[in-house]
């Protein structure tokens, strides 16, 4: 069995750290203001930002880049998963999940090395080690025995009901 920490990470801003640009884009100054940037001024984007449509793709390519960088594989099954190998003969030294700007690993002292010199360049926020929330489900992996348990009440229990007429439910196109 393996004993390895179970992991979530996360990127902050990641939007911003997406491959620049292939187009010309321009945004107005927000209501709020940009210091140094007087009111009424038009800004060219360089990177993605949040509510663009390319905006997700260009940070996932971006991230693909520096995993690939640093030695990890992606899958060919799901595109979303990385393995980062470890010595010959031995087992992966890790892998990761990734869901937009989460990460959701799990590695050996080797993997979380080359993961925080990752965090370094792509910018990690917090890191939670065993116990979290990724993606609505509740992860405990318990440390003594080494079994993982997923819960997703709190999500079932936050479920809100949509209630339907009769002739919408006739007609669900």
């Amino acid at each position: 069995s393996c004993n390895y920490p179970i992991a979530k990470g996360d990127v902050e801003a990641a939007f911003l750290k997406g491959v620049e640009q292939d187009r010309e884009l321009f945004c107005e100054v927000p209501p709020q203001g940009i210091p140094g940037v007087a009111p009424g001024s038009l800004l060219r984007l360089k990177k993605g930002v949040f509510g663009l449509c390319d905006a997700p793709r260009k940070w996932y390519d971006e991230l693909v880049r520096v995993l690939k960088a640093k030695g990890f594989r992606q899958q060919r099954l799901d595109p979303c998963v990385f393995i980062l190998d470890g010595e010959v003969g031995q087992p992966p030294a890790g892998g990761i999940g990734a869901h937009v700007d989460d990460l959701l690993c799990t590695g050996n002292p080797y993997f979380f090395g080359v993961m925080e010199e990752i965090g370094k360049q792509l910018g990690f926020g917090t890191w939670q080690f065993n116990d979290f929330v990724y993606c609505g489900r509740h992860i405990h992996r318990n440390t003594e025995t080494g079994t993982i348990k997923l819960d997703m009440t709190h999500y079932v229990e936050n479920l809100k009901y949509a209630p339907l007429s009769l002739v919408r439910r006739r007609t669900p196109e």
